[in-house]
């Protein structure tokens, strides 16, 4: 068979087998209720809501509808800041939402944030939250990377911060240490992306 003819033949495979699935996709905006139109990450909770973390702002999606929290001046139940960073679920439900300023912990009981800048750790005192990403583990346990280039674990059991030494740039490097992402594989091991 000639080149031509197998071209032909794998194009109209291709064809029949999407006309066969017939994939849909809708695009959303601020024209149908988004905050903002760039979306800095997506969350789907243990209730089936998507979350969407935008430059301005976090949005919870139910299918139909966007509900919309903002940074309110004053308030200290709204976010901490409008700039979303990433967003964790903890064992109990809560939100755990990053920010350009620090956290807001969203109680889904009371529909309030809890919100700080600083956390006090158990073993290396207080550590300011530079631009934090957050992880969740299997054990309901909160990792959380920061900017300032720290690690920090929340022990949801006792409830209390403890910095956890990683290496995040060579000895040497000041410039660019931060957290980039957690990963945790099948032997509940712990993967931590860095800068370097």
């Amino acid at each position: 068979m000639k080149k031509g003819t197998w071209w032909l033949l794998l194009c109209i495979s291709y064809s029949s087998l999407f006309s066969q699935s017939q994939l849909r996709f809708r695009n959303y905006s601020t024209r149908d209720g988004l905050s903002h139109n760039e979306i800095s990450c997506l969350y789907s909770d243990s209730r089936g809501f998507l979350w969407i973390g935008t430059e301005f702002g976090l949005n919870r999606f139910d299918g139909v509808t966007f509900e919309k929290w903002y940074h309110v001046p004053g308030d200290t139940t709204s976010l901490i800041n409008n700039t979303i960073h990433r967003i964790a679920e903890d064992s109990l439900g809560h939100l755990w939402v990053t920010t350009e300023k620090g956290i807001s912990i969203y109680d889904l009981h009371n529909g309030k944030f809890h919100s700080f800048r600083n956390v006090a750790t158990q073993n290396a005192g207080t550590i300011r939250l530079d631009q934090p990403i957050v992880f969740c583990d299997q054990d309901g346990d909160i990792w959380i990377g920061s900017g300032s280039g720290s690690v920090i674990l929340y022990r949801s059991a006792t409830k209390l911060f403890y910095n956890i030494p990683v290496l995040l740039a060579p000895k040497g490097r000041m410039q660019n240490k931060f957290v980039g992402s957690f990963l945790q594989d099948s032997k509940k091991r712990i993967w931590v992306s860095t800068s370097y």
